[in-house]
């Protein structure tokens, strides 16, 4: 991780072996770049793991979300596990996630 990373970002693993990386100043598109660089890295290592007598490759997984800035983190955090735990058995899946605002979660939540 830290060798995909810039200095000033930072890297947490939450619970499940999930992890969380925090890049700062960086939109979307620098969101994709940092994953590209960890994806890169490690199909050039080949990680193996040993899970129950049998060889598997490590492979990745990942959300990107940019949170406006009234979100609650504790929450994006949650869709984001939400949408991984929904891709488990997917390969090459692609979603696209937009944020909306306090206002349109009422309103859409209302109706």
């Amino acid at each position: 991780m830290k060798q995909s990373l810039r200095t000033f970002d930072d890297a947490y693993r939450t619970q499940e072996d999930k992890f969380a990386l925090c890049l700062r100043q960086a939109d979307m598109s620098g969101g994709i770049s940092a994953l590209e660089r960890l994806k890169e890295l490690l199909e050039e290592r080949e990680e193996i793991l040993k899970l129950g007598g049998r060889k598997v490759p490590l492979t990745l997984s990942c959300c990107i979300a940019e949170p406006v800035p009234e979100q609650d983190v504790d929450e994006m955090l949650r869709n984001l596990n939400d949408d991984l735990d929904n891709m488990k058995n997917s390969t090459g899946t692609v979603l696209e996630y937009f944020e909306i605002s306090p206002l349109q979660k009422f309103i859409e939540t209302s109706n």
